[in-house]
């Protein structure tokens, strides 16, 4: 991540904007396996380095945090509305190999939201 933050910038271009829904078998010890319906914020983005156009996808830029709260996603999303542009970090070895937000200092926090519903839910089931 550090060398991330390194690497040369542009700005990019939000050229799509949307949530995805996928369902994932979790197990549990004594407990039969059940399907749970996660949320992601998918967004693609383009940006030029050298004349050569390229495209990612924020969500495998590590940008791609899930949820089970489809709000948490629909904001994400919603912070990058199709046209806006913003700075993308580039690998200049590979300028394909692109970054959105390198190190986030607050990125954590979607993490903390699911694990204490996860947390809460256990202790009321037991």
């Amino acid at each position: 991540v550090a060398r991330q933050r390194a690497w040369p910038t542009v700005q990019g271009r939000v050229e799509s904007s949307g949530v995805h829904q996928f369902q994932k078998r979790e197990q549990r010890d004594n407990e039969p396996d059940r399907w749970v319906t996660y949320y992601r914020a998918e967004i693609v983005y383009s940006y030029e380095v050298a004349g050569v156009r390229y495209t990612a996808d924020k969500s495998k830029t590590g940008g791609g945090v899930s949820s089970n709260i489809e709000s948490i996603a629909q904001k994400a999303a919603a912070a990058y509305p199709v046209g806006r542009t913003f700075e993308i970090h580039y690998n200049p070895d590979n300028p394909a190999d692109s970054a959105v937000d390198p190190g986030s200092k607050w990125l954590w926090l979607l993490w903390l939201v699911p694990a204490i519903v996860f947390v809460i839910a256990y202790l009321v089931a037991r």
